[in-house]
């Protein structure tokens, strides 16, 4: 059967209308809550954690002390040799000769942990065997604290007392961590040598630090 040009182009246009409808459709569709397939929400979670530990810890800045070499002048009449770490030397009319004190070069001990502390410190001699040869009292080795920058809430000793034995000693009941400042204090030391001491001696003084 033959088609005319007519016809032809009648079929041509029905079947352009059938596809677009068919694609409309499916737009819509595709729009319906109820069409499976895509996701409507999503969610991702992800986490952040840390821990700090608690750090005690203590260290001498300044940790060394050095009264140098010589000896008492007994030429003139002296008999002993008194100096400290305040930057004092021949004190009370000693007779240093060579000996003199370091300067105001105190110890200095800083709390560099992140815990106030209760401070201690223990001596590995006592003034006894320190300066054995002790005449009349004249030979005596002591100690002090200075709280220079308000660091304890009680500090001890802050006057020049004897070392008495290897025990510990309590100096600071609660020392501050405050970054910078309020966290250090000075330990002094002041000897005096009698005529009769020969040789070298070394002391060792520990610190000792337990959290509050």
């Amino acid at each position: 059967m033959n088609i005319s040009n007519k016809t032809l182009a009648i079929l041509l246009i029905a079947g352009m209308v059938l596809s677009i409808s068919g694609t409309l459709i499916t737009l819509n569709n595709t729009g319906r809550s109820g069409y499976t397939g895509l996701a409507t929400t999503d969610t991702s979670e992800g986490t952040v954690n840390y821990t700090i530990s608690s750090n005690v810890q203590i260290n001498f800045s300044t940790a060394d002390i050095n009264f140098g070499s010589g000896y008492i002048d007994t030429e003139a009449g002296k008999s002993n040799c008194t100096m400290d770490t305040e930057g004092n030397t021949n004190l009370s009319s000693s007779g240093c000769i060579g000996l003199v004190s370091p300067g105001d070069t105190p110890l200095v001990l800083d709390n560099i942990g992140n815990k106030n502390a209760s401070i201690n410190l223990s001596f590995d001699t006592a003034m006894a065997t320190f300066l054995p040869h002790s005449v009349a009292d004249e030979s005596e080795l002591w100690f002090d604290v200075n709280d220079h920058e308000s660091s304890c809430n009680s500090s001890s000793y802050a006057t020049y007392t004897a070392v008495p034995d290897t025990n510990e000693h309590e100096i600071c009941d609660e020392m501050r961590f405050t970054p910078g400042t309020a966290n250090s204090m000075e330990i002094n030391i002041k000897i005096a040598i009698d005529e009769e001491e020969s040789g070298s001696t070394e002391m060792t003084i520990t610190a000792h630090a337990y959290e509050v």
